[in-house]
């Protein structure tokens, strides 16, 4: 089976408003393919671009849910594999900072301090 039919196959079987990354579908093809698979769904509007590698199904764009920062800062985190935790409303996770842009907002993934990563807070 082709990269784009798996890839719209797992975008069709997603509920309206899932959330989903790159990484979710990157072992369905090259990584070309599968990016330029989502570009054309972006394109066809069968699913929204909400931060670099991040998309969400959508149905109906007059239905579509504004998606937090911290939700996203959470999707992504865990896509990487890092824990992920808010503390005096900043983003921490396990390994290297990061950011990514949202609505047109730049949002930080800060590094965990040791005794934050000891603790679980």
């Amino acid at each position: 089976m082709w990269t784009s039919s798996k890839i719209k196959r797992f975008i069709h079987q997603l509920k309206d408003g899932d959330i989903f990354t790159t990484r979710d579908v990157i072992g369905f093809g090259k990584r070309s393919a599968v990016d330029e698979t989502l570009r054309r769904c972006v394109a066809d509007l069968r699913i929204t671009r909400i931060a670099r590698g991040v998309f969400m199904r959508t149905y109906s764009l007059t239905r579509r849910r504004q998606v937090s920062a911290e939700e996203v800062a959470r999707i992504k985190a865990l896509s990487f594999g890092k824990s992920f935790l808010v503390d005096n409303n900043k983003f921490r996770v396990d390994g290297r900072s990061s950011s990514f842009t949202l609505r047109e907002e730049k949002v930080r993934l800060q590094q965990m301090r040791k005794r934050q990563r000891r603790d679980g807070g």
